[in-house]
């Protein structure tokens, strides 16, 4: 018997597909996580690269590093009412070969 476990960011159908292509008959595929904690994670990658410039408005850029911090926590506390998981970072599958 053959176990695999894998995690990447590929739609379930290719994922699928992928396991049974390599032999694989028992493929159980399920999402990383929930949509709300996907769009505090995004909203939480938006700080950095929102850097700094010598255009006097670095004080408003820190304030807005706040507010995303803000909203990225409560859009996080959020997780546990998304039953869908429409919007996951990615899914993980496991799958066994007989």
């Amino acid at each position: 018997m053959s176990f695999h476990t894998t995690t990447i960011a590929t739609p379930p159908r290719a994922l699928s597909t992928y396991f049974l292509r390599l032999g694989f008959d028992e493929i159980e595929i399920f999402t990383r996580n929930d949509s709300f904690t996907t769009l505090a994670q995004l909203i939480l990658n938006l700080r950095a690269p929102m850097g700094r410039a010598s255009d006097g408005l670095d004080q408003h850029r820190e304030k807005a590093q706040d507010i995303l911090l803000d909203v990225a926590d409560q859009l996080a506390r959020l997780a546990p009412l998304d039953v869908n998981h429409w919007l996951p970072l990615g899914y993980a599958a496991i799958a066994h070969c007989s």
